[in-house]
């Protein structure tokens, strides 16, 4: 995790902080960073609800820590997925590519960074603030571990499809939790899993029910994975909920399911994105 001898004393300097430190122990340098971002925006033209283009200026000014707000998230996202490409691309390009999972493991750093950066609220001011709320949702704050950094956190893993469901999840919609306690299984973060399914089974859903009582986080990560498959499959799953629906598959592919994987492929080649539709193809027919 980034460090530095830099005391910044608010959130937009402390985040400059943090990402030029993070280039910097990584060999990356401000102008050729500047060059792959305009390369990763064009070549990730299917992730653009997660990233969002800044100019050289702007990301000048970031790094500088000349800036009165932080960077917004999707920002953050794309100046990480261009500070780790281009160490990869310097290292070799052995392997796989860097892409948002790798960006999310930044983010959480990022998160750590950030409350040993800057003063952390008294346990008072936290209690008035959980007081002024209804005391349904005092309540599911205290269920569900209510905060900015867990709106962070989901919006960071999910896009703005993972502030949708977190919103919809947190005034007690059942598919809703039901959801994201299947992402959170899938991506092997097995104690929020059990949380939103939690939450789902006690407003009644079933399927939420059958997950938990399977014991082992990889048994019931492996019917979490049926579940996606499901609702991905189901005619009701589109074209509305098209977002979650990419969602679920993506986790289940990576998760090592084919049909996922060639769910995908079908999807993106509709969409006409060839170079995803591609990439899902090959993964299929490694799975298969």
């Amino acid at each position: 995790m980034p460090s530095s001898s830099h005391s910044p004393g608010s959130e937009a300097a402390a985040c400059g902080v943090f990402l030029s430190d993070l280039c910097a122990k990584r060999g990356v340098h401000q102008s050729d960073l500047a060059k792959n971002i305009n390369l990763m925006w064009d070549q990730r033209s299917d992730d653009h609800h997660w990233l969002e283009h800044l100019s050289l200026a702007t990301l000048s000014r970031i790094l500088g820590g000349n800036i009165k707000r932080t960077p917004r998230r999707k920002k953050f996202n794309l100046i990480v997925l261009a500070a780790l490409h281009l160490e990869w691309t310097m290292a070799g390009g052995n392997g796989q590519s860097p892409g948002l999972k790798d960006v999310e493991k930044v983010w959480e750093e990022w998160l750590e960074f950030r409350q040993k950066a800057l003063p952390q609220p008294s346990d008072q001011s936290v209690s008035d603030s959980l007081s002024s709320l209804s005391p349904s949702s005092s309540e599911a704050a205290s269920r569900i571990g209510l905060s900015d950094t867990e709106q962070r956190r989901y919006e960071n893993a999910y896009g703005d499809v993972g502030l949708s469901l977190l919103e919809a999840a947190r005034s007690s919609d059942q598919k809703s939790a039901l959801l994201l306690g299947v992402l959170r299984c899938i991506d092997d973060h097995p104690g929020e899993g059990e949380t939103w399914l939690s939450e789902a089974s006690s407003l009644g859903c079933r399927q939420a029910t059958g997950l938990l009582s399977i014991p082992t986080p990889s048994e019931r990560k492996h019917a979490a994975v049926g579940i996606a498959l499901e609702f991905a499959s189901s005619p009701n799953s589109a074209p509305a909920p098209n977002g979650k629906r990419v969602l679920l598959l993506e986790g289940a592919a990576r998760a090592g399911s084919g049909e996922a994987a060639r769910l995908l492929a079908a999807h993106y080649d509709k969409q006409g994105a060839a170079g995803h539709a591609e990439r899902w193809s090959l993964a299929a027919a490694r799975l298969a």
